[in-house]
């Protein structure tokens, strides 16, 4: 299961990536009242309702993307060795919290909706 898991969100990635990147390089610089909110759900809300989600510059958007990638390929191709894949799949969930914080607007606002990606 975590190995289709894993093929479907680079998957998702190699199809979507490139338009959100576009997305977010747009909503961050714009006017929207919106463009200042970073968290998840469709509102931005607060990690645990209380943990406020870090604001990201577009590289650093890029590089939290690029590790994403890496953590889900060492996933993939450690998973025998255990201390590596406990260690790989803590990075991947981090970096998905700070993916999908900053591109909530982008599945809310713009009714994107990918079937199986979660960023």
């Amino acid at each position: 299961f975590i190995l289709l898991f894993c093929l479907g969100q680079l998957l998702m990635i190699a199809l979507h990536a490139k338009q959100q990147i576009k997305f977010y390089s747009w909503f961050s610089m714009s006017s929207l009242k919106d463009s200042t909110r970073r968290g998840l759900s469709t509102r931005g809300y607060h990690f645990f309702g209380i943990i406020p989600m870090p604001h990201i510059t577009l590289d650093q958007l890029k590089l939290c993307i690029v590790i994403y990638v890496i953590t889900l390929f060492s996933m993939i191709l450690m998973s025998s060795t255990t201390f590596i894949w406990l260690v790989s799949s803590g990075l991947s969930c981090l970096f998905w919290l700070l993916i999908s914080s900053s591109l909530w607007a982008e599945t809310s606002l713009c009714y994107h909706r990918e079937v199986l990606s979660t960023i």
